[in-house]
């Protein structure tokens, strides 16, 4: 996705792709920035919206349990 994101830098589906990737890893900071640029580019598209809102879900979870482990990375194993 970053590739893309390079060749395309204004092709919101690239960041949401990287989102998704990066959420998948847990890395949930860097996933909602991706998602945001995402949204910067297309405001209504609708997997970035619904992305950005589980991102900063799944955030203030961990923060609340003072877990380390992502549910996004939970869900998927």
């Amino acid at each position: 996705f970053r590739a893309a994101i390079q060749l395309q830098p204004n092709l919101a589906d690239a960041h949401v792709g990287l989102g998704v990737a990066l959420m998948s890893k847990g890395e949930l900071r860097a996933a909602l920035q991706a998602i945001e640029q995402a949204l910067r580019l297309d405001p209504n598209h609708p997997l970035a919206q619904t992305l950005r809102d589980m991102c900063r879900q799944f955030t203030n979870t961990r923060v609340q349990s003072g877990t380390t482990r992502s549910p996004v990375t939970e869900a998927v194993r």
